[in-house]
């Protein structure tokens, strides 16, 4: 089968030895997940290659943030963490916002933030994981943020309804959690009079790759009193990373889409399909926060006829998009370039027909 092979060329001159290559910056979780339009709130980011990191940044407008400072890890698994300060601005639109960092080595992986309308409940720092200890909530609706910073650990919360009333229970959890929900009346017995009778319970309502695991949990109380809210992870999985929010509203008329979606990317990483077109050092400035104008780019057809003697491959300078296409099986494309010690090349593949090229190499 015929198909495009498109290869980009960029280079970057560097004076200075070529370092040990670093990964990229990755971000893993931030806690709190959010807040409420019109406030700030200062939340702590864990993630990798962090150092350095001088700004936040979100494509949302209204979406505002600034490093404070930043600890990084003393051992190389150790993970770095930004504390930060966040601003929602009033009017911000509820639902999910992203959320990147800015580092030496390139904009980080995108963490989604939420935008609730309730006001915002932190977890509180004493134990909570029996019924018996249920961190009380003064009010609903309501917002909880907290984490299940252990292996088998659940949050309790208690809360106050009156008969009739019916609630709509919603998750929003950092990627490392599958959180799951559940509600509890205590009913006591002879042997424990704290003992709690489960109500019901959702984790989510399908389980499979790709799919969005955030909890949504609707219940309609017959009898008023206090009732228990339970927050655990899929199968007792916990750790620092497994953040949550946690909505509490009264249950609406007809159901809503959950979770919000996510904003769609200003552009698609790691995509064999993405265009490399002429334009493609400008698309590449247009992600940086460089004001200088980006170099131009040579266009070079690789399978163009070579009339002259001694045939030799085409010579290419500086960023080039080559273009060719793979005729028969062993089909090879060549061009020259010259490169001085030190420097950094990065060559991209862009291939339309097929979603992965595993055929293809790319040899200096």
């Amino acid at each position: 089968m015929r198909w495009s092979l498109l290869c980009a060329l960029s280079v970057c001159l560097s004076v200075a030895q070529a370092a040990e290559p670093i990964g990229e910056p990755q971000l893993t979780s931030i806690a709190p997940l959010g807040g409420a339009p019109g406030t700030s709130f200062e939340a702590t980011i864990r993630g990798k290659n962090l150092d350095g990191a001088e700004s936040l940044w979100s494509p949302t407008q209204g979406v505002t943030a600034e490093v404070i400072s930043i600890e990084s890890g003393a051992e190389a698994k150790d993970p770095d963490v930004l504390h930060v300060r966040l601003r929602f601005a009033d009017g911000l639109v509820t639902g999910a916002h992203d959320l990147r960092v800015g580092t030496p080595r390139g904009l980080s992986n995108a963490l989604r933030l939420l935008a609730h309308a309730a006001p915002a409940i932190l977890e509180a720092d004493g134990p909570h994981d029996t019924p018996a200890q249920a961190q009380a909530l003064d009010t609903w609706p309501a917002t909880i943020h907290g984490r299940i910073a252990e292996i088998g650990e659940v949050d309790y919360y208690a809360f106050q309804v009156e008969a009739g009333d019916e609630l709509l229970f919603r998750s929003f959890s950092s990627p490392a959690l599958d959180a799951g929900l559940a509600i509890y009346q205590k009913t006591g017995s002879w042997f424990d009079p704290e003992r709690a009778t489960r109500l019901a319970v959702n984790d989510e309502p399908v389980e499979y790759p790709g799919e969005p695991t955030e909890a949504v949990l609707r219940y309609r109380f017959e009898k008023a009193g206090e009732y228990l809210l339970r927050v655990n992870g899929f199968w007792g999985y916990g750790g620092v990373d497994h953040v949550y929010a946690v909505l509490i509203d009264e249950a609406p008329a007809e159901e809503e889409p959950w979770p919000p979606p996510s904003p769609a990317p200003l552009w698609t990483e790691r995509d064999w399909r993405r265009p490399l077109d002429a334009d493609r050092m400008a698309r590449l400035a247009a992600r940086t926060v460089q004001s200088e104008a980006p170099a131009d780019i040579q266009v070079l057809d690789a399978d163009a006829e070579i009339y002259q003697l001694p045939a030799e491959p085409p010579k290419i300078e500086g960023p080039t998009l080559i273009r060719g296409a793979f005729e028969h099986p062993g089909d090879i494309d060549r061009v020259r370039f010259s490169a001085k010690e030190g420097d950094k090349l990065v060559f991209e593949i862009f291939t339309p027909k097929r979603a992965c090229p595993r055929s293809t190499r790319c040899c200096a």
